[in-house]
């Protein structure tokens, strides 16, 4: 089963969902810059139905810094793996 957060990653930033692992962030998929994190960051406020702030925007640069995030807006984004 697909997780639908890694979905998101994949579908915004144009990769295959099968290279979104754990680790993914900023620093390991190249097409995840800085045009492609704003496109993130509109994906999931659409998806959850949330607001992030500046500064929450500024630390999702990962898929585990993404998940801190919604948790704090009450989002559970479970792993599949």
């Amino acid at each position: 089963m697909s997780e639908p957060l890694k979905k998101i990653l994949s579908d915004t930033l144009g990769v295959p969902e099968t290279q979104i692992q754990e680790s993914a962030s900023a620093q390991n998929i190249p097409a995840w810059d800085s045009v492609a994190h704003l496109n993130i960051v509109l994906s999931l406020e659409a998806s959850y139905g949330v607001s992030f702030t500046p500064e929450e925007i500024t630390e999702m640069t990962s898929l585990e810094k993404i998940r801190a995030a919604l948790a704090k807006h009450g989002v559970a984004a479970a792993r599949t793996e």
